[in-house]
């Protein structure tokens, strides 16, 4: 150990139980920020398979890239299945197909 410094227990509960004496149950509030913010993303995907399913992607693609453009910096939040779907719109997008 260095000069003066103190290991914080490392067995048993000694620390958990001093950290959630002061600050409180730290797993629910960070559960509930996350689940909102993965409900919010889920709406934006809902928005943008609608968007697809219009054909905006061929008629306004610059809305439908300003739409995805939100999405992107979420890549850590989104689900295996919604990242295959934003691929998928990206090649349509590039390809102008058709959305079916």
């Amino acid at each position: 150990m260095g000069k003066g410094s103190k290991r914080r227990p490392e067995e048993g509960n000694e620390y958990l139980d001093g950290w959630e004496r002061i600050w409180g149950k730290r797993e629910n509030i960070e559960t509930k920020k996350v689940t909102v913010y993965k409900e919010k993303i889920k709406m934006q995907f809902d928005e943008l398979e609608a968007m697809m399913e219009h054909q905006l992607h061929l008629t306004d693609p610059e809305q439908v890239r300003t739409h995805m453009s939100n999405l992107n910096y979420k890549w850590e939040f989104i689900s295996e299945e919604d990242r295959d779907f934003y691929q998928g719109c990206i090649f349509a997008l590039e390809n102008g197909l058709k959305w079916d």
